[in-house]
């Protein structure tokens, strides 16, 4: 059975499974999607599962060592920044969205918002401080001084940080900006401004590499209905650009790494996802309900792998993948229940 803990049969198996499990409820609707359905709730539930897909298997990975090896199969099991930089792009494609359509949506911006993160966060929080009890491990006071930035015990948890700071950004850049699109503009250049500090600072390149996103986001929604249009007229012309970029950029990333070519191999992806979305509602329902509960399972496989992975059986081979998977799936499905009920209340109260 000694096969079972070879890190080129864990790869082949999970991608394996992560195909199968993600095609089963996959029903074929092309040509339905109209620039009204263009990017809907539905397709940017799907993009979520798969970027949350990309960032649980990364992470895995990192676990096994296969990433810190050479080659293409370690460039590949990386690629957790690609599932990142698609978050933060739908969480500016979704806020401008509500923005364009919700006529007092900045007023409960903030309560909406701050509830949402931090609910799921405080009680993956507390399950981490009960795990490190229960196992015999120290907490510390510094601990619960990382609540207000929302660091889980023992965490860099950087992705939540970049997107609790956005939102803050975003919310009064729209109180001083009326104009949509000088926002935009505005929000771009904080991004790339904060980009060039990280860069000169020696930042690890991961806090700031992906942060223009948000703003990208907020132009793909204040501009879908035109974005569609082009991309259908010319749909051959749009998908041969999007893959020409992404196999020459992908190859720089490869050869040389880089953030510069980091940030264009992710434009690639971003470009190519655009124009299978014109085609493609996305609704493998494996991925979907992985997408509702996104959050959830980002905060609880966080959780599994930095607190209770090392206690599983077979936590080197196929199995503690499927363990992995499961028990993150399983915490993340109780932190959204307990979670609900808590926002609903609080909701309530305001």
């Amino acid at each position: 059975m000694g096969f079972l803990n070879n890190h080129y049969f864990i790869v082949f198996i999970s991608a394996a499974l992560l195909l199968v499990f993600s095609a089963i409820g996959t029903v074929r609707q092309a040509g339905t999607i109209d620039a009204q359905s263009y990017m809907s709730k539905k397709q940017t539930d799907w993009l979520r599962g798969i970027a949350i897909v990309l960032i649980m298997y990364a992470h895995f990975y990192e676990k096994t060592g296969i990433t810190y090896s050479s080659g293409i199969i370690s460039q590949v099991l990386s690629f957790g920044f690609i599932g990142v930089a698609i978050f933060l792009l739908l969480s500016g494609y979704a806020i401008m969205a509500s923005k364009i359509t919700k006529q007092h949506y900045l007023k409960s911006f903030i309560p909406k918002r701050v509830l949402k993160l931090y609910v799921p966060f405080l009680i993956s929080f507390i399950v981490s401080i009960l795990i490190l009890l229960c196992s015999g491990n120290e907490v510390s006071l510094n601990d619960f001084l990382g609540i207000p930035i929302m660091s889980l015990p023992g965490t860099t948890n950087w992705y939540l940080k970049v997107q609790l700071a956005l939102y803050i950004v975003f919310y009064f850049m729209a109180l001083l900006i009326k104009g949509n699109k000088k926002l935009i503009l505005s929000l771009f250049g904080i991004c790339f401004i904060y980009m060039i500090i990280g860069y000169l600072c020696g930042i690890s390149n991961f806090w700031y590499e992906s942060c223009y996103m948000f703003p990208l986001g907020m132009a793909i929604a204040l501009y879908k209905k035109e974005l569609y249009n082009i991309i259908t007229k010319k749909f051959v012309i749009s998908l041969c650009i999007s893959l020409v970029s992404l196999a020459l950029f992908y190859g720089a990333y490869f050869m040389f790494g880089g953030v510069g070519f980091e940030i264009l191999f992710i434009l690639g992806i971003i470009l190519l996802m655009l124009c299978i979305c014109t085609k493609l509602y996305g609704n493998s329902r494996v991925l979907l309900y992985c997408g509702r509960l996104s959050l959830e399972i980002y905060l609880a496989h966080t959780v599994i792998l930095n607190f209770v992975y090392a206690y599983l059986p077979y936590n080197n081979s196929i199995l503690g993948y499927v363990l992995f998977m499961l028990l993150s799936l399983i915490l993340a499905i109780v932190i959204n229940k307990i979670g609900k009920i808590i926002i609903k209340y609080c909701f309530s109260v305001l």
